[in-house]
Formats: C-alpha cells, sequence, structure tokens
C-alpha cells in the first residue's frame, strides 16, 4: 500500500494535482479503489523485479535482506519508470543508490520522509541524469565502523556478507565454482569466524576485534565442520581434502579478500589490517563515491 500512495502522489504530483509525493497514513486511508485496482498490478510486477534485483545482488534469503523498508521506494521507481530502469546506466544508478542506503544505513531511522525523497530524486537521477539523491549523496562508511559490525543486526554486516559473495568468493570445501544465490541453501551458507573462537582463547588477538565482519566471510556448514584450532592447521587439512595444489588454494582464499599468507602464518594482525583496506574498497566500489574511509595504523585499529 504504501508503494502504491507513493507511485499515486507522484502521478498526482506530475500532473499538477497534488504538491507532494507521500506514503503517510492519510494517503493510505484516501487511496482511492480505482487507483488500487489499477496500480495494484504494476506494483505486483515492480515487487517481483525487486526481488530479481535482489538476486542479481547476492541476496535472495529473508535472514539476510538488509533492510526491508528500503524495497518500497524501489518498487515504486520501478513502476513509475517501467523499463526504462532496464538499461545498463539506470541498473548501475540503482545498485549505488541501493548499496549506500545499505552500507549508509540511511534506513535505520525513521523512512517515510526518506520513502518521498527518493522516489522524487531517484526517478529523475535513473531517467535524466539529474542530481543524484540524498541517499547518495548524504552516505558514508567510515572504516572504523568495521570493527564493530558484529551481527545480524547491522544493515551494513548483511551488506558486506553479500557483497563478498557478489564479487565471487569460492567456498573452502565446495571449490569447483563461486558461491552463487542458488547455493546458499544447498550449501548451509553463513557467516562464519576465520580465525575461530578457539584460537582466541590463547591470546592471540593482537587486542583487535575477533568478532567483527573482518574476521568473518561466507562459508558453508561443511568447510566450517573444518575451522578449529589455527588456520595453519585447518588449511592443511582443506587443502588435502580439495586435492589443490597449495597455491591453488590460496587463490581460492584470496576470493574471499584474505591474505594467504597472513592466513597460513598464523598472522591475525596482518591477516586484520590488509582485510580490513580490501574490505573498505569492496565498500567504496559499491558506493561508488569515494567514502570516509581511514587508513588502519600498523599497530592499533581503534
Amino acid at each position: 500500500l504504501q508503494a502504491i500512495a507513493l507511485v499515486r502522489t507522484w502521478e498526482r504530483k506530475q500532473s499538477g494535482i497534488g504538491t507532494t509525493v507521500s506514503c503517510k497514513r492519510r494517503d493510505l486511508l484516501d487511496l482511492p479503489l480505482a487507483d488500487f485496482v489499477r496500480l495494484a498490478p504494476k506494483l505486483a510486477d515492480a515487487f517481483a523485479w525487486v526481488g530479481d534485483f535482489l538476486e542479481r545482488q547476492s541476496i535472495v534469503r529473508p535472514a539476510d535482506l538488509p533492510y526491508k523498508t528500503q524495497l518500497v521506494p524501489l518498487a515504486a521507481v520501478r513502476a513509475i519508470l517501467d523499463t526504462g530502469a532496464d538499461g545498463l546506466g539506470a541498473e548501475e544508478k540503482t545498485e549505488q543508490w541501493y548499496w549506500c542506503g545499505v552500507l549508509g544505513e540511511m534506513y535505520g531511522g525513521s523512512t517515510e520522509t526518506r520513502f518521498t525523497k527518493d522516489v522524487e530524486q531517484l526517478v529523475p537521477w535513473i531517467s535524466q541524469g539529474e542530481r543524484a539523491p540524498e541517499t547518495v549523496t548524504e552516505a558514508f562508511f567510515f572504516a572504523e565502523r568495521l570493527d564493530t559490525l558484529t551481527t545480524r543486526n547491522s544493515a551494513a554486516y548483511k551488506g558486506i556478507y553479500a557483497l563478498l559473495i557478489k564479487q565471487g568468493a569460492v567456498d573452502w570445501h565446495h571449490t569447483d565454482a563461486p558461491l552463487s544465490p542458488g547455493r546458499l541453501d544447498e550449501y548451509g551458507v553463513d557467516v562464519r569466524q576465520i580465525f575461530p573462537k578457539t584460537w582466541f582463547r590463547r591470546g592471540n588477538s593482537e587486542g583487535l576485534p575477533t568478532s567483527s565482519i573482518v574476521n568473518k566471510t561466507p562459508l558453508s556448514y561443511r568447510a566450517a565442520m573444518d575451522m578449529t584450532g589455527a588456520p595453519s592447521s585447518y588449511l592443511s587439512t582443506m587443502v588435502a581434502a580439495s586435492d589443490m595444489r597449495p597455491e591453488w588454494f590460496d587463490d581460492v582464499l584470496s576470493t574471499h579478500l584474505i591474505d594467504p599468507d597472513a592466513l597460513r602464518e598464523n598472522d591475525y594482525g596482518r591477516f586484520y589490517r590488509d582485510r580490513s583496506k580490501q574490505l573498505q574498497e569492496l565498500v567504496h566500489s559499491a558506493m561508488g563515491k569515494r567514502t570516509m574511509l581511514r587508513d588502519l595504523p600498523e599497530g592499533n585499529l581503534r
């Protein structure tokens, strides 16, 4: 209903009948039956497209969805633009807007005002090349945020998890091909700690965060079963099971934006600093803008 209200009020504003794009409670209560009947099929198609869009971002399971609310303006914009949102440039802008919203955690508070602004600003940006929406221009990701992304309660946590899959992460047990949306349930893929909790019992953290997204990556249940003790130990087991040469398995590790040498040497400080920088670049690429990411000092990340 909110998406329908956004489209209806956008149409009324374009025709000069209305003055604002809105989806407040009164807009839902005042929605004429005729407009609902007319727009509902368009929004149904739009939400189907949104599902396909999310799959292209490697987001296919409800638990992995960063924001449900962000899908409302996305569907409304799709319904307004229809096939005008299908071109390469349009897809790139839509992706940039989406990831700025997720990684900038722009949908964590009140959403109705942002719904309105995104519809009013995203449509002309995509269709006419006008100024980028505020969700894009105002989104920032600070490097130190990586240290505090520890659970699925954060949209950015889920976003980085999805981006790792999207950019081609290969599972450490099922090594035949990169992870794909269709394999996530089949392989029981979830966020797994790279340096296991048991390893840190010896006080090897060097004062760095141990449960942040920097020390986590998407891997299958079967791979996680082998990940006990020091990485140097479990990697030997994985390499033997894969029938790969060690240097080939290093390529698999690299698909997770991991320095293989740091992992094999159990060097958590080196691993953490390098992966933080690589994750920063992943975020920067997705947001399509230079974000406020500071260099991580050699000795201490905090």
